[in-house]
């Protein structure tokens, strides 16, 4: 493969206390421009309630509105099987495009508009082990999560979650 002048690393996690419950999400983001790495930053949020599978997503989704206009590729690391299957098999393109109501799909469409401007090229990690970032990742998630939960004022409503 090769790799364009303007590509991204991506690593994300998201965090329910409960499914549904208070949620966390997180993400370390390194952007890459001629190879080098001319910027990273960590990206991490909470919602009062929300499903894991939303969590998990929003980490995705956030850290791809982070990244520059310009960029071309990016590789994606997660332990959502959910997320990761659903890009590389296809499938936000056939959820999208059907336009019939599925769990999730106002997040996917998100996604989607990515998708249609930027390769994403997503890899599954099994979660808590030895990649030290997606470690970091889920418990940044995590401790996002109880703030939410120990402090609700502090979190912000899913927009799209449905009870």
């Amino acid at each position: 493969m090769k790799i364009p002048n303007s590509f991204a690393l991506i690593y994300c996690d998201g965090s329910a206390l409960g499914n549904p419950g208070p949620a966390g999400f997180a993400a370390y983001v390194q952007y890459f421009y001629n190879r080098r790495c001319i910027k990273d930053r960590w990206i991490a949020g909470c919602f009062r309630v929300t499903t894991n599978n939303r969590a998990e997503l929003w980490s995705l989704i956030y850290a791809l509105n982070s990244l520059p206009d310009s960029v071309e590729l990016v590789e994606v690391f997660m332990d959502s099987r959910y997320v990761v299957e659903a890009i590389s098999q296809g499938w936000v393109f056939k959820w999208v495009v059907s336009g019939k109501s599925r769990p999730n799909l106002d997040l996917w469409e998100k996604v989607y508009v990515f998708m249609k401007r930027i390769r994403i090229v997503p890899h599954w990690v099994e979660g808590h082990s030895s990649y030290v970032i997606n470690v970091l990742c889920d418990s940044l998630a995590r401790q996002m999560a109880e703030f939410a939960e120990r402090h609700p004022l502090d979190a912000v409503d899913d927009p799209g979650f449905l009870d």
